[in-house]
């Protein structure tokens, strides 16, 4: 069997985003966010380990309860670049995979007493990542913005996509 080198992935969920985005939804150019949408999938493709926010041990962070406390300078984490970039991780892991598993996230329980809503958890964290607009993310920082003003969009697309990949 042949495997597809990593040119021919990136080039096979980048027609599948711009077929969508700008076939189906009428996204033409907004670049920027196609191209973070390929790469998004492209990143959760592998194992979610290699891509997890890593705690002061070093150890992967999988959990939301948790990966909330990493990313709070009042609780877990060192600095303001670290609350934006996992931050930036739970915007992607919840527009992921409430992207392409819609019916099995519709609340996450953490705890016995508390709810989390996904698609506002992950509008709030790009909300978040968007507010940092100054130099280094002053770039991406519009794009974050759409992204959460827009998350349900941009999950209803890669659910399509999805969809299409599947009846491939």
């Amino acid at each position: 069997m042949e495997f597809l080198s990593s040119q021919s992935i990136r080039q096979f969920f980048s027609d599948a985003v711009e077929q969508v985005f700008n076939h189906d939804f009428g996204l033409n150019g907004q670049q920027q966010i196609k191209s973070y949408m390929t790469d998004l999938m492209i990143k959760f493709v592998g194992s979610e380990d290699s891509i997890a926010p890593r705690n002061w041990l070093g150890e992967p962070v999988l959990r939301l309860t948790e990966l909330l406390e990493e990313g709070d300078v009042m609780a877990n984490a060192s600095s303001f670049e670290r609350e934006r970039r996992v931050h930036q991780h739970i915007g992607d892991h919840l527009l992921f995979w409430t992207g392409l598993f819609p019916k099995g996230h519709q609340v996450i329980h953490i705890g016995s007493d508390r709810l989390i809503d996904p698609i506002e958890q992950g509008r709030f964290s790009y909300e978040i990542v968007s507010l940092f607009d100054l130099p280094p993310h002053e770039e991406e920082a519009p794009m974050f913005r759409e992204l959460s003003e827009n998350f349900e969009t941009y999950q209803v697309g890669l659910r399509q996509i999805s969809q299409r990949l599947w009846a491939a």
